[in-house]
């Protein structure tokens, strides 16, 4: 008989011998491939969620989508998915910041104008 290639190879005893961290028969990945080959796929709409942040709506959209499938398949991007439902509610506020900030702007110099011209068209 030829030397044991591997823990298939060896009598059950011999296994015994090995500890209970032995490796089992028929797992891993199939032989002339390393070990770092397999890899979970990265969710899609996770990485969307990351590459719309120019639209922070459809990035919190695809993120919330992504999760959901994420938790669902175990596929990997749970940290992408993460980041573009962080950043898009980020953005989201800062526009909403903003839009406020026009708001106040505009109200405000419609005050002023409104002063001027019920005071004879004339701010000094």
């Amino acid at each position: 008989m030829s030397e044991p290639r591997g823990p298939q190879d060896l009598p059950p005893e011999d296994l015994r011998a090995q500890g209970p961290h032995a490796p089992l028969v028929g797992y891993g990945p199939p032989a002339g491939v390393p070990p770092w080959a397999h890899v979970r796929p990265t969710n899609t709409k996770a990485v969307l969620s990351v590459a719309l942040l120019w639209a922070p709506v459809a990035s919190i959209v695809f993120a919330v989508l992504a999760r959901r499938e994420i938790a669902r398949t175990g596929e990997a991007g749970a940290g992408l998915a993460a980041w573009g439902l962080g950043i898009g509610i980020a953005v989201v506020s800062l526009y909403g910041l903003y839009f406020v900030g026009v708001l106040l702007y505009l109200g405000a110099v419609a005050t002023l104008v409104g002063v001027g011209a019920s005071s004879g068209g004339s701010f000094g």
